[in-house]
């Protein structure tokens, strides 16, 4: 269809005159589904007119990914249509997390610098407690056979048991017996 590669070539290169003429003749109907999505499902949008012209524009924006195939199958209102409500339902999440208000009201900068010394105790004595390299070690040390170790040394990488028994050339079982035994050793560690 050679109207969808005119199309998909506009968005793609975001022809002003285009995306003026977009503006000028669906600003107004997309303004209003902003403001009826607002007031039915996100009441505590903090968003007016100007700020849905904005999420309209940056719709527009977003149609430079759209591929032609999709405006072959789909008219390019109805996939503009999806992009603007979906970046709605975004703006929402965003401030529904109260994200901006945590970022702007938290701790005063001077009654953070006021509790940095003892953030900084805190964080020695949890370094104390929790020093993996020596843990690792007393585990390593409490694991009599070589080849368990080994299997240690694999589990920690993240290599699943069946990957080990290929590795070290031993059955399945014998892995998995081995794996829940240095399990239990661990388990004897507070700090794991």
């Amino acid at each position: 269809m050679k109207d969808a590669k005119t199309i998909t070539n506009l968005f793609n290169t975001q022809n002003h005159e285009f995306i003026t003429e977009i503006i000028t003749k669906y600003g107004k109907k997309f303004i209003n589904l902003g403001n009826y999505i607002k007031r039915k499902n996100f009441v505590n949008l903090p968003y007016e007119d100007g700020d849905f012209e904005s999420v309209l524009y940056n719709s527009i924006k977003a149609m430079k990914n759209v591929k032609e195939s999709m405006l072959e199958k789909y008219d390019y209102l109805t996939i503009l249509k999806k992009i603007f409500v979906q970046q709605i339902i975004a703006l929402n999440r965003y401030f529904a997390s109260n994200k901006q208000k945590v970022l702007t009201n938290s701790i005063p900068d001077n009654e953070f610098a006021n509790n940095c010394c003892c953030f900084q105790n805190d964080f020695d004595e949890f370094n104390q407690n929790y020093d993996l390299k020596v843990i690792y070690q007393q585990i390593l040390n409490r694991i009599k056979s070589p080849e368990d170790q080994k299997i240690f040394k694999l589990y920690l990488l993240n290599t699943k048991p069946k990957e080990i028994a290929k590795i070290i050339n031993q059955p399945p079982k014998k892995i998995y017996n081995s794996l829940f035994a240095i399990k239990n050793i661990c388990s004897e560690y507070k700090y794991l």
